[in-house]
């Protein structure tokens, strides 16, 4: 168990303690998993397309074959980038 210096107050502290008994100054940077930024446009681009699936639909002048595809491909986007998130980052 080798020894290092605790950049805080000098003392001697293991390297496998995560802060310093001494001065409770954390020994190693905690990393934080974020959902990437990727993962988050495409989800947001999904209920962008669903909502305006859904708001078309109720047009009479619009082609809802059209209105129910952006809605279709707007919810896969939006469960794939769900996934992908999930996936990728836990």
């Amino acid at each position: 168990m080798p020894l290092i210096k605790c950049p805080e107050c000098g003392k001697d502290v293991s390297d496998k303690a995560p802060t310093c008994p001494n001065c409770a100054y954390p020994l190693h940077a905690q990393v934080i998993e974020a959902t990437g930024k990727k993962w988050k446009m495409m989800q947001v681009v999904g209920i962008l397309l669903m909502l305006g699936g859904c708001s078309t639909m109720f047009d009479k002048n619009m082609n809802h074959g059209l209105s129910a595809g952006a809605f279709g491909i707007g919810f896969w986007l939006f469960i794939g980038a769900r996934v992908g998130a999930w996936w990728h980052h836990g």
